[in-house]
């Protein structure tokens, strides 16, 4: 398994946590670099995390910052808007 694929299996299990346990998602979004470090993820050094939680009424998207340069490969995973597309066209 790769780091990335750990990585996202480790995510997922917070997020899984998160929805089954309302105190979890409250320590999460209060910390989520303690939070994160209990379940053996490392928050970014030197940055400030915040998670925030999507609502029936509220959808949050995020606009990255903008690189010194992307290479090809780097814009290709920028570019990638699959998430976005399914948040706003989901069936009614």
């Amino acid at each position: 398994m790769s780091d990335a694929q750990d990585y996202q299996r480790k995510w997922g299990q917070i997020v899984a946590q998160a929805w089954s346990d309302d105190s979890f998602k409250q320590r999460l979004l209060a910390d989520p670099a303690a939070v994160m470090a209990e379940q053996g993820l490392t928050a970014p050094t030197g940055k400030q995390l915040r998670i925030v939680e999507d609502t029936a009424d509220t959808v949050h998207v995020v606009l990255r910052a903008k690189p010194d340069e992307l290479s090809d490969d780097e814009l290709d995973q920028a570019a990638g808007g699959a998430y976005i597309a399914f948040c706003f066209h989901q069936p009614q």
